[in-house]
C-alpha cells in the first residue's frame, strides 16, 4: 500500500518519511522496464548528483553537501508506462555509514517535481549525511510473485556514488530580543511560545546553509518609540557588544507596532543595519494576517532581515528597493532545476498550490518564498554585497539616513571603513579638537524601507570632533550642509 501524501492545514505539500528497509526487501526480485532519469539530494535547495545517465561528481555540482545537516534524497523516474506497478525503491547508504532505506510507490507516468507521490523519496538522517557516505539504489517488484529483471537495477550503475558531503562547518548564531512596546495593547511578542519558537527556527534553519545553528531568546527590553526603527536597531548594537558577543552573531529585534507598519516615514515589516548585523521585524503580521502559515510573513521576515544583515541585497521586482543584486532568473525566481525542501517538516517547494506559481527568493518582496541557489551558495561562501562594519570599542562610524518623508538623521556607531569600500562621489568633513581636517569618502546604499543612507569613518570619536559638514557635491560649496553635532545620536544601552 502507498503511503498517502502528507498536508499541513494550510494545504501545503508535505514529504513524508517513509521509513527504512527490513530484511525482507532484500529478497524482492529486482524490478524490470523501470529507469532512473535523476536523483537528487536536497539540504534546502535540489543538488543533482545523478542525471543524463552519469554520476555528478561534486566539482560539477550546483552546490555542496553538508555534512551533518538532515536532507533528503529523492530520485525521478522516467516513462514507466500507463500501467501501475507497485515499485519498493532500496537506497543503500556504504562507506562512512552501513545503512538502508526505502521508498514504496505505485509507479507509472513520468515523475512530478510538484507531487511526491511520483518519486522515490528517502529522508536522511543527519548522522548520515558524512564525509566518505556513498550511496546505490535499486528498484524492486514489491510482489514478490513478479518475475522481475534477471539482473540487478541500480543507480549508479556501476557501484555506489560517492555524495561527497563537505568537512567544513558553517556557523549562524543568532539571538532573537522581544521587544516590549507600551504603545501597543498586546504587549510582548511571544516567540518563546512553543509554536511560534519552532516556526522561527524551521524556517530559518530551512533556508540557511548551516550545520551549526544556534538561536537564542534574550531579556525582553523596553521600546518607547514605536514609529523608528533606528533607535531599535542602535540599542541592539549596543546590546551584542554590552553581551561580548563577535561581529558574526546576529541579533534580531520582534517588536509589536500596534496593528500598524512601523519605520521612520513609509512604514515597513523590518529594517536591517547593513553596516552591522542587526536588523527587527514587525510581530504584527504573524499576529494578525496570516497566524499559523509556515515560510510567511513573520518567519520570512526575520530571514529576509537577517540575510541583509549577512550582506544580501533585493532583487528587483515586487516593489523592493535598490540596488539590487543581479540574480540569474526574471524576479528572483528558484533556478530551473531547483525547488526546496524543508529539512526540519519536509515541505516541499516547488510549484505553490496557493499562488500557483513556482517559488521565489526570500531576499525580495515576492511571494511564495524560499531561498534561490545564488543566495544559498552566497551565504555559504560568505560573500558580502553590502557594507559591512565591524563594531568596535568606541564610535567612529558616522551614518546619514534620509528618510522618504524628507528626515534626515546621524548617528555616530562603533565600527570603521576603509577607503576601498567608498562607492559614491559624496564626502563628509570633518575638523578634530587637536585642529585636524579630514575628508572621508563615503559608501551609500538603500534600506529596505527604502530609505538612502551614507556610512563614512571618522577620523576621531564624537567627543573629539568639532564641526561636521556634509558634501553632497564635490566641487559644490553651495550644496554642502553643516552638521550640527548635538543632534548627532549614539547607540543608547537598551532598558531591560
Amino acid at each position: 500500500m502507498c503511503i498517502e501524501l502528507s498536508e499541513d492545514p494550510d494545504n501545503d505539500v508535505l514529504i513524508p518519511d517513509e521509513g527504512e528497509a527490513d530484511a525482507s526487501t532484500e529478497e524482492l526480485p529486482f524490478a524490470d522496464g523501470i529507469e532512473i532519469a535523476k536523483i537528487y539530494l536536497n539540504q534546502g535547495v535540489a543538488i543533482p548528483v545523478y542525471e543524463n545517465g552519469d554520476w555528478v561528481n561534486g566539482a560539477d555540482r550546483v552546490a555542496d553537501g553538508i555534512r551533518d545537516r538532515a536532507g533528503l534524497i529523492r530520485a525521478f523516474w522516467s516513462d514507466a508506462g500507463d500501467e501501475e506497478r507497485d515499485i519498493t525503491a532500496r537506497l543503500v547508504l556504504s562507506g562512512a555509514v552501513d545503512h538502508v532505506y526505502v521508498s514504496r510507490k505505485m509507479v507509472s507516468g513520468t515523475s512530478d517535481v510538484a507531487d511526491p507521490e511520483t518519486t522515490f523519496n528517502f529522508t536522511i538522517a543527519e548522522d548520515h549525511l558524512i564525509p566518505d557516505v556513498e550511496m546505490q539504489i535499486d528498484l524492486r517488484e514489491t510482489e514478490e510473485s513478479n518475475d522481475g529483471a534477471d539482473e540487478a537495477s541500480l543507480w549508479p550503475e556501476d557501484g555506489p556514488g560517492a555524495l561527497e558531503i563537505t568537512d567544513e562547518i558553517r556557523t549562524v548564531k543568532l539571538t532573537v530580543v522581544r521587544v516590549a512596546n507600551p504603545n501597543c495593547a498586546d504587549g510582548i511578542p511571544e516567540i518563546d511560545d512553543e509554536e511560534h519558537w519552532h516556526k522561527f527556527h524551521t524556517t530559518l534553519y530551512s533556508w540557511y546553509p548551516t550545520n551549526d545553528f544556534d538561536v537564542r531568546i534574550h531579556d525582553t527590553i523596553l521600546e518607547n518609540a514605536h514609529t523608528d526603527w533606528i533607535p531599535l536597531l542602535d540599542g541592539l548594537i549596543s546590546m551584542r557588544a554590552s553581551d561580548g558577543e563577535p561581529e558574526n552573531h546576529h541579533y534580531f529585534g520582534y517588536i509589536d507596532a500596534c496593528a500598524n507598519t512601523f519605520g521612520s516615514g513609509t512604514g515597513s515589516g523590518g529594517l536591517a543595519w547593513p553596516w552591522s548585523t542587526v536588523s527587527g521585524g514587525i510581530w504584527w503580521y504573524e499576529k494578525h494576517i496570516l497566524w499559523g502559515q509556515m515560510y510567511e510573513y513573520a518567519w520570512a521576515i526575520a530571514a529576509h532581515e537577517a540575510g541583509h544583515s549577512q550582506g544580501r541585497r533585493h532583487f528587483d521586482a515586487c516593489g523592493a528597493g535598490g540596488p539590487f543584486t543581479p540574480y540569474p532568473h526574471a524576479d528572483g525566481e528558484l533556478e530551473p532545476d531547483n525547488w526546496g525542501y524543508g529539512v526540519v517538516d519536509g515541505y516541499l517547494a516547488a510549484t505553490h498550490k496557493v499562488y500557483d506559481k513556482r517559488f521565489v527568493d526570500y531576499m525580495g518582496y515576492c511571494d511564495p518564498q524560499w531561498t534561490t541557489l545564488h543566495t544559498w551558495n552566497a551565504l555559504w561562501d560568505g560573500e558580502v554585497e553590502t557594507f559591512r562594519s565591524p563594531f568596535g570599542d568606541e564610535d567612529t562610524m558616522l551614518i546619514r539616513v534620509a528618510n522618504q518623508d524628507g528626515t534626515v538623521k546621524w548617528r555616530a556607531i562603533p565600527g570603521y571603513m576603509t577607503d576601498e569600500r567608498a562607492n559614491s562621489d559624496e564626502r563628509v568633513r570633518f575638523v578634530t579638537k587637536s585642529g585636524q581636517t579630514v575628508e572621508a569618502p563615503a559608501y551609500t546604499d538603500v534600506l529596505d524601507n527604502l530609505s538612502t543612507y551614507v556610512a563614512v569613518r571618522m577620523p576621531a570619536t564624537l567627543d573629539k570632533i568639532t564641526e561636521i559638514t556634509y558634501i553632497p557635491k564635490p566641487g559644490d560649496a553651495r550644496a554642502n550642509v553643516a552638521v550640527d553635532i548635538a543632534e548627532v545620536g549614539r547607540p543608547a544601552k537598551p532598558k531591560n
